[in-house]
């Protein structure tokens, strides 16, 4: 939990206006966030904080890699990760919304690692590949990779022979 109090911002503190921060995010924030994660990355999230009169701006800006195993060769690899996002707090009692969250009152601190950990979460492809052709060492497991592309072009040569449409484009229905 110490290392979630790193990411509290002392609002009392600062003068209106911009104020940057940043912090890495590695497998231990992820957890730390969400007991059951089991999200391995290198991340930096680069926070700009616009404290004014009535309401905080959030800029949030995450850049780095997720270390994950590749959908099509298994192997683990770096995936390179980057979103900028943008939301509003104010105060008040209404509903909130997509990027405008309401607080009751403004506190001397405002703890964002759980903005910073679903941002960093949206942030994650849902298809987990890279194009590795162009790097050395490649961190991809070439050898399945040849074999899945022989499999698939076996079972479309197969799908070819046996085509249902085939034997619906036989029928005459001019009749």
């Amino acid at each position: 939990m110490n290392l979630l109090r790193s990411f509290t911002i002392p609002v009392k503190g600062l003068k209106i206006g911009q104020h940057e921060f940043s912090w890495k995010l590695e497998a231990d924030f992820f957890k730390a966030v969400n007991t059951e994660s089991n999200i391995n990355a290198d991340l930096e999230a680069f926070v700009i904080f616009d404290k004014r009169s009535s309401m905080y701006i959030l800029n949030i800006e995450i850049k780095g890699n997720l270390i994950d195993t590749c959908d099509r060769c298994l192997e683990t690899i770096p995936i390179p990760i980057e979103g900028k996002y943008e939301f509003f707090i104010k105060q008040g009692t209404s509903e909130d919304e997509a990027d405008l969250i309401f607080l009751e009152s403004f506190d001397d601190e405002l703890n964002i690692a759980t903005y910073i950990y679903e941002y960093a979460v949206l942030s994650f492809p849902l298809i987990k590949t890279i194009e590795c052709d162009g790097l050395e060492p490649k961190p991809c497991n070439t050898e399945l990779l040849k074999k899945w592309e022989q499999e698939t072009k076996l079972s479309e040569k197969e799908e070819d022979k046996n085509s249902v449409w085939d034997a619906l484009n036989k029928l005459n229905l001019d009749k």
